[in-house]
Order: C-alpha cells, then structure tokens, then sequence
C-alpha cells in the first residue's frame, strides 16, 4: 500500500505535529522543517492511515518512503529494518536530524498519539546521502530488466537528478519548476545556528555530503 505524496487528507494531523511541537515543553522537531510540518509528509500521513485505516494499524510493521523502497527491492534488501533510508527523505519528511539523535522521541510521538507507541524502533536510525552505495541489481531485476547485474545502485532522491542537470555547486541557488522547489545549496559550516523560516529539511547532507539544502 502507498500514499500519494501531494494527498492531504492528513491535514488534521499535521496541524496536530505543529501544534504540539511548540506546546508540549520539549524540542520543537519542526524547527529545521522551517516551522512547519506538512500533511504530505510522513509522520502526518502514517498517524492519518492507523486512525481511519484498522486493518493496517493491525498488520503494518513499519513505514517506507517510496524513493527508498525502489532501491531496496532492485538489490534485494526490502528488511525495513537494515534498508538504507534516503537522508533527503528523512530530513524534510520525517524530521529526522542528527541534533535529535535520529527520528522525534517516542514520548513526543506517543504524546501525539498513543497508536505510534513502538514505531519509531521499528522504522530507522541511520539515513544516508546519495552517494551512498546501496547494493547491486539482482539477477532478477537485471534480467527483467535487461541491465548487468554488477550494476551500482546508490540512493538516489529526485534532488539528485537536479544536481547533474542543473550543476548545482556549493553557493548556488537552484529552482525546479515541478512539484514543489527545491533551494540549494550552502556548506553547513557557514550555516552553523541559522534557521530559514519555510526551508524544510535544514539537514546536513541532504543533496551534498556537507552542505546545507
């Protein structure tokens, strides 16, 4: 089962993540989201289907990004719990951040719900930028496919494309007229204790080991 990304019937509990990450006492996880959380993300999309959804609550054991699941099932390596999870991804829709130790504690997230009590141990600590290899093609895959199995895969999130065909480099700023935009791109050194209100994903290494998006 997926969910389409531009869906916004978690609407109700994105407002819930923002609201509560600014009363609850503890770190606002939204702060290197730009402020704001949306319900085309994450966290407000998985507590959205366990509310309306009860077989899934029931039988799912953990949550994917999409960008991850592709190369996870071309090299054979769909265990959610060892899979390489895409820094990209993870640093603008999971709010994941070095600074929180990986992903929103589990008291904030039960906070929110009780319904996510256990899930966080259950998606991933670890997240990797997109030049990390994450295995070759299966035979499988390559056969269906017609390419070599000894063919690399890496992480591989949309920005990444933007990077070869826009040549974006350090100091650059790059708009992508699609989805949404994309602005890149500065070292984080230069950016150590600057928060952008409306930049999601303010997270080392989202498109550039080092660098800022």
């Amino acid at each position: 089962m997926f969910v389409l990304w531009k869906d916004h019937t978690a609407t109700k509990e994105a407002d819930e993540i923002n609201k509560l990450a600014k009363t609850w006492g503890g770190t606002d996880y939204t702060k290197y989201e730009g402020g704001i959380y949306s319900s085309e993300w994450f966290w407000a999309k998985i507590l959205h289907v366990l509310r309306a959804d009860q077989k899934v609550l029931n039988a799912a054991f953990s949550w994917v990004e999409h960008c991850d699941w592709i190369p996870a099932i071309l090299t054979g390596q769909i265990n959610p719990l060892t899979m390489k999870r895409s820094r990209c991804a993870a640093g603008h829709k999971a709010m994941w951040h070095p600074d929180f130790n990986g992903l929103p504690s589990e008291e904030f997230l039960v906070k929110l719900d009780p319904l996510l009590k256990g899930l966080r141990d259950r998606l991933f600590k670890e997240t990797y930028t997109c030049e990390v290899k994450v295995g070759n093609l299966t035979d499988e895959w390559a056969k269906r496919l017609g390419l070599i199995h000894q063919l690399q895969l890496e992480l591989v999130p949309s920005t990444l494309i933007w990077r070869s065909g826009g040549e974006i480099k350090p100091h650059y700023l790059s708009k992508v007229m699609a989805l949404y935009l994309r602005h890149v791109n500065r070292p984080m050194k230069e950016m150590e204790g600057k928060l952008v209100k409306g930049i999601c994903g303010q997270v080392d290494g989202l498109l550039f080991p080092e660098c800022w998006v």
